[in-house]
């Protein structure tokens, strides 16, 4: 996949689903993965960076029942175990994206003055032309709708997933 379609791909990150803190196999799981990642720290692969994130989701059996109800963990059962766990792991994600991006930002060039590149200048016949949807303005339009269902963290984003409008709900 790397080589074909995105020699940029890289891995960020490994969660551990339907974990069961109480059983020897997912502490043998989780030291196996934790002896992988540490052994291809230094490799040209694609998860040598990676990391594990440390929020977990828990087996649970709501889980298992929200999607044969056509509604998400959020809407069926949102205070149970696997909802908290998604939500906890929300905010790990997100706080490992913004430092990121904070990293890249250190390490990028100065941005440019504001104003039109030569790509953007348009005439005034172009205006006048009706202009398609981008594939991106498309998805705008069609995103979920999004509920905070945590309590609110200073600066942090106030969102939770919640299924597109249209979808079939009982």
């Amino acid at each position: 996949m790397q080589q074909r379609i995105n020699p940029a791909l890289r891995v960020s990150g490994v969660i551990l689903c339907m974990y069961e803190t109480t059983t020897r196999l997912a502490g043998e799981v989780l030291a196996d993965i934790k002896a992988f990642f540490a052994d291809a720290r230094n490799s040209p692969t694609v998860w040598a960076q990676a990391k594990i994130f440390e929020t977990v989701v828990r087996r649970n059996i709501k889980l298992a029942e929200c999607p044969s109800h056509g509604l998400t963990i959020f809407d069926y059962e949102p205070r149970c175990r696997g909802a908290e766990d998604y939500n906890a792991l929300a905010d790990e994600v997100l706080s490992f994206c913004a430092q990121a991006r904070e990293g890249a930002d250190a390490q990028s060039p100065p941005a440019q003055p504001d104003g039109p590149t030569p790509t953007d200048q348009s005439s005034p016949a172009d205006e006048a032309a009706p202009k398609s949807e981008t594939p991106s303005a498309t998805s705008a339009q069609h995103a979920p709708q999004t509920e905070s269902l945590a309590a609110p963290h200073a600066g942090a984003a106030e969102a939770s997933p919640r299924p597109a409008e249209g979808l079939q709900q009982s």
